[in-house]
């Protein structure tokens, strides 16, 4: 495993005093590695120390941003002989009992006719080592997981080819599935997530500030027109201590439009725009004590473009949003060849005719001046956000692109993958170098596994929907560095453990990383405690 002790100084990592927009683009390096598909990204980890690439075909690459070194390389491995494949980008996460991980998910089967089953993967970012991957959750995984604000847990969909779930995974559980809502009328998109909002913004929701997950029906295959459609929206009660009770998808209401992405959340969750059917957008634009423009009300503004074909396409990819957190600008390609931006009620600001419909996600530069997005046949664009001029174009060699691109936390560098394969850097803009502290050491160590259990016998697997009671606060705060090999410790520590518990709760839960599904044993604390005991006696 290749080990970085220091970031090359030449490449601009830090936050930069002014970002000078250029008025053509460079091309700094290329490199080959899988091709990319709808869904896929390259994304930038930490203050620009890896390009992190997701691929078609599930694999998942680490490159250094300043000359395209490969870093390391996640090869999910085939539990059938079924092919993998994969339409998920990267998710970050972060929680005290793991650390630092990266989430994407990989799909076995026939993404058109019959999926096996999803998995998800929870990676260390600095040297690609599998942390954990899920039990098979049936169906192919829809798009991107998103991750919780702690860090603890992921909230995904995943789809059979009529029907769809909605999963909850506990992330210092090896991902354990906490709960899992099947639908059978209908697929699901992607779900969208905001962290602490104000309060959950349809009736219900009132004071609750736990992280909001929303999402809605997607069409099925092949369908002509729009079938049935209805919102979801996922929140963890208030006072919510890990249980699995009173844990529920509620619906939020039944809409005349259906979507392939996630929605975009802001104003302190009170707002809420989607891409949808017959190429138009929906928005939401609330506020605390205004029960008129709730989630589970009808849309407060809807805007349509130039239909698509067939004529019920909607958007290709989600919207992309400023830096605003209350009132962003919006911007995206809609299933039409015109990019558009918008106000966050809709109200058109500017339209940039296109030859091809853009696929991948449009990025913003941070500080707001240029926004970058490319066409389905490679051709880049940079147009200045307030009017909509074009700073520059450029062809990225001709062939397609629909993977959503990186772009570096300075700004000064996109990063794009296209259907061959073929990761390409442009520097787009001009900035202040870093000094050398600016830049952080990456030194990838061994992975940590994230419990500190013994080995276990599993029994069978859970059920789809687990009623378990799962009480996180219940399980040890403290792991060991490394995991015992056999089912009685080796080694003697030098002095007793600082977390042996004080009184008798109620049993863990202890999931076994070994074997292909989330296999599950109850082993009452009194048990691990005396093995700790043995262990220092």
């Amino acid at each position: 495993m290749m080990k970085l002790a220091r970031l090359s100084l030449m490449f601009a990592a830090a936050t930069m005093a002014e970002l000078i927009p250029r008025d053509t683009s460079e091309l700094a390096w290329e490199t080959q590695i899988d091709p990319a598909s709808q869904g896929n990204e390259c994304t930038m980890y930490g203050d620009d120390q890896l390009l992190i690439c997701s691929t078609r075909n599930g694999n998942v690459f680490a490159l250094r941003p300043y000359d395209g070194t490969e870093v390391w390389k996640h090869e999910p491995q085939a539990k059938s002989d079924n092919q993998l494949f994969s339409s998920s980008g990267i998710a970050l996460g972060e929680n005290p009992t793991i650390g630092k991980y990266i989430v994407h998910a990989v799909s076995e089967g026939f993404a058109r006719f019959d999926p096996s089953y999803c998995v998800v993967y929870a990676l260390n970012p600095t040297n690609g080592e599998v942390f954990w991957d899920s039990q098979k959750l049936e169906g192919a995984c829809s798009g991107t997981p998103v991750i919780s604000n702690d860090g603890v847990y992921i909230f995904l969909t995943h789809n059979l080819v009529n029907s769809g779930t909605f999963t909850v995974l506990v992330a210092n559980l090896l991902g354990f599935p906490l709960l899992s809502k099947h639908d059978p009328i209908q697929p699901f998109s992607p779900p969208g997530i905001f962290h602490n909002p104000q309060e959950g913004y349809y009736q219900g929701g009132s004071g609750n500030r736990n992280d909001i997950v929303v999402w809605a029906y997607q069409p099925k295959i092949d369908e002509i027109g729009v079938g049935t459609s209805s919102m979801f929206v996922f929140q963890f009660p208030i006072g919510f201590q890990g249980e699995s009770d009173n844990v529920s998808v509620q619906t939020l209401n039944d809409v005349t439009w259906q979507t392939h992405t996630a929605p975009r959340i802001f104003n302190q969750g009170y707002s809420m725009n989607f891409a949808v059917t017959k190429n138009s957008y929906r928005s939401w634009n609330g506020d605390f004590g205004d029960p008129v423009n709730r989630f589970d009300k009808r849309a407060s503004a809807n805007v349509e473009y130039i239909r698509g074909d067939p004529k019920s396409q909607a958007p290709f990819s989600a919207l992309e949003m400023s830096s605003d957190a209350d009132a962003p600008l919006f911007f995206g390609g809609t299933a039409a060849p015109i990019f558009v931006a918008f106000d966050s009620f809709l109200d058109e600001l500017w339209t940039v005719d296109v030859t091809f419909p853009v696929h991948a996600e449009a990025r913003v530069s941070p500080d707001d001046k240029t926004v970058y997005f490319v066409e389905r046949n490679g051709k880049v664009h940079a147009v200045e956000v307030q009017t909509g001029d074009t700073r520059w174009e450029a062809s990225l060699g001709g062939i397609p692109v629909v993977s959503n691109f990186g772009q570096s936390k300075s700004g000064k560098y996109l990063y794009f993958n296209d259907q061959s394969g073929m990761v390409k850097a442009w520097q787009v803009a001009d900035g202040p170098s870093p000094t050398p502290s600016q830049l952080p050491s990456i030194v990838p160590s061994k992975a940590v596994p994230p419990t500190a259990f013994p080995s276990v016998i599993p029994t069978n697997s859970p059920s789809n929907s687990p009623t378990t009671y799962v009480n996180l606060a219940l399980l040890p705060s403290s792991s060991p560095s490394e995991p015992p090999v056999t089912d009685l410790p080796t080694e003697f520590p030098s002095s007793p453990p600082q977390n042996l518990p004080t009184s008798k709760p109620t049993p863990a839960l202890i999931v076994n990383q070994r074997t292909s599904g989330a296999q599950v044993v109850l082993i009452p604390y009194t048990v691990l405690a005396m093995i700790f005991v043995l262990k220092w006696l």
